[in-house]
């Protein structure tokens, strides 16, 4: 772990603000340290790996059963434990281990699909090291190790994957209502899952393309959930209502007391 933050020491912004040099200095020193997060990561993998293929628990696939066994590392339900007693669970667990970690570093140079995918079964498979292991603190820096390694083409094409998952929240304020704008900020403010599009419907007409009009958005509020191509639309309480329910900051109050608070 220390040696992970020394390196990441190398492509923090101040060192480009810093830098007395041109900007390739500081190009030069972020790329010296994803290349050291990445040596890193594939170093550990692969000695993981092979040392784990010197045992022979390892080898014959009982590994896995033997730790889910300890009292000390074993998972505290009995179910669970045994679940793993069970020969296919135990030696499937067991080679998914080895076969994750010795492949790494060649997932490091797949195709976007690939590597997504392979990011995936890593983030499973260290969430099962925390949950039945008790390794919350490891499995979190190996996650967010594993997240470090996507690059833009990946996140792109995670984000288009998304957009056919989570909707879009679109919500027309009167930009001349001081109340209203500032009910449009403080729902920018609490909206941490980035599903809102707050817009001002005197300067934006985008409202049209769904069909509502002037005089409609301005009488009530308007909120239009948005998935891929279909969408629906939420006028008055139920746009309040709407609103509420994606936006965790208010998930812990009662959503008909906020809504008549806000109404009123």
């Amino acid at each position: 772990m220390r040696l992970l933050l020394l390196y990441m020491l190398f492509f923090h912004p101040r060192i480009e603000q810093l830098s007395a040099t041109a900007s390739g200095t500081a190009v030069f020193s972020h790329n010296i340290g994803v290349i050291a997060v990445y040596a890193q990561l594939i170093i550990l993998y692969l000695v993981s790996a092979t040392t784990k293929l010197q045992g022979e628990v390892w080898i014959n696939g009982t590994a896995a059963y033997y730790v889910t066994q300890l009292d000390s590392y074993g998972p505290p339900w009995a179910s669970v434990r045994e679940l793993f007693k069970n020969p296919w669970i135990t030696t499937l667990a067991t080679y998914s281990t080895i076969f994750y970690q010795l492949f790494f570093p060649a997932m490091l140079l797949a195709p976007p699909t690939w590597k997504i995918s392979w990011t995936v079964f890593g983030i499973l498979l260290h969430l099962s090291f925390a949950i039945l292991m008790g390794l919350v603190t490891f499995s979190a820096v190996m996650i967010s190790l594993l997240l470090f390694t996507l690059g833009d083409k990946e996140w792109a094409l995670l984000a288009q994957v998304t957009k056919r998952w989570i909707p879009k929240l679109i919500v027309f304020v009167d930009s001349d209502c001081p109340y209203c704008s500032w009910t449009g900020r403080w729902i920018k403010r609490m909206d941490l899952l980035g599903l809102f599009l707050v817009t001002p419907y005197r300067t934006d007409m985008s409202f049209r393309r769904y069909n509502l009009d002037l005089e409609a958005v301005d009488r009530e509020m308007h909120v239009v959930r948005q998935l891929g191509d279909k969408y629906r639309i939420f006028r008055g309480f139920d746009a309040v209502v709407a609103v509420i329910k994606h936006l965790p900051p208010l998930w812990p109050g009662s959503c008909k007391e906020l809504c008549v608070r806000v109404c009123v």
